[in-house]
């Protein structure tokens, strides 16, 4: 009997076997063809640019460049932007304008028009917001000396003493400031405003000054406290202060 295992059996069955002949054809179709050829313009490119290895060279051997600074248009807009600007530089604000923007006024040209608007209306902003409620207080005073000398001069009305009497008031200097917190006064209130009121208020109060001095040195007042100075005083404070 034939063994099926016998290794000249496996060798044959191996060689019939319609696969293995398929891929014996394939192999010899592939051995016949000849290699493709690859176009000159293909070789070129692959081939080193010596002109493009000279520019990498370059590239890399080159010195950093800093930043490309921004170059702006110096129109009227921007000349106006930077002169409001570098203003307040010379303002009595500086000093107090550099301690909360210590940063604000260096490199003016290079900043943008944006950037300049934006600057300009921190400072206008922080100088306007510089006035305190005991700026606003002073501001209310001088509002009641006018109403004063309008009372006295105008009305005949015997004043003296209220403006004092509402200034010393904590529940009226409480009302003041909330008054000045709903409204927002200190930054709505325009500096023409504030000056104008100011000058008022002074000048009314040195009127009221000077004519009291003025009525205190004519003869009229001195010949008036001099009678009252000459009059007999009471018997009773003759005999009590007798032994002085």
């Amino acid at each position: 009997m034939i063994n099926p295992n016998a290794p000249c059996i496996r060798i044959y069955e191996h060689s019939v076997n319609p696969q293995f002949i398929r891929e014996q054809d394939i192999e010899e179709e592939l051995a016949e063809q000849t290699p493709p050829t690859l176009q000159n313009e293909i070789i070129s490119d692959l081939a080193p640019n010596p002109e493009y290895q000279n520019n990498v060279n370059e590239l890399f051997n080159q010195e950093p460049q800093g930043p490309i600074e921004p170059n702006y248009e110096l129109n009227e807009e921007r000349k106006r932007l930077i002169n409001n600007l570098s203003s307040y530089r010379y303002s009595r604000f500086y000093q107090r304008i550099v301690d909360v923007y210590p940063n604000i006024f260096n490199d003016i040209e290079k900043k943008s028009n944006d950037e300049l608007k934006q600057d300009i209306e921190l400072i206008k902003t922080y100088i306007r917001q510089r006035r305190s409620s005991e700026h606003f207080k002073n501001q209310f005073n001088n509002i009641l000396i006018g109403v004063d000398t309008v009372c006295t001069n105008i009305l005949s009305l015997e004043v003296d003493g209220a403006r004092e009497i509402l200034m010393n008031d904590e529940d009226v200097l409480d009302t003041l400031e909330e008054v000045r917190l709903k409204y927002d006064i200190d930054c709505q209130l325009e500096p023409e405003v504030v000056l104008a009121t100011t000058i008022c208020a002074t000048y009314l109060r040195v009127n009221a000054k000077n004519q009291m001095e003025k009525k205190l040195r004519s003869d009229k007042m001195k010949q008036g406290i001099q009678n009252e100075l000459n009059k007999p005083c009471n018997k009773n404070l003759e005999e009590e202060f007798s032994d002085i």
